[in-house]
């Protein structure tokens, strides 16, 4: 079990930019991953929205050619 918790530990300590500041404090480093996957998430989101408004864009000046 302990060896399994020393996995996981670094597995997380592995996706933070430093670490020092999350030692002892697994959730304070799961809460900044979180954010930072949430942020990703959004900005994708918000780049498709983008690309498919171009597209459209696009598509409506071909038609008018």
């Amino acid at each position: 079990m302990k060896e399994l918790f020393i996995r996981y530990k670094k597995a997380l300590e592995g996706l933070t930019v430093g670490g020092s500041e999350y030692y002892n404090n697994p959730e304070k480093c799961a809460k900044d991953i979180r954010h930072r996957l949430d942020n990703q998430v959004r900005l994708i989101k918000k780049l498709i929205k983008e690309r498919n408004e171009l597209r459209k864009l696009l598509n409506t000046e071909r038609k008018e050619e």
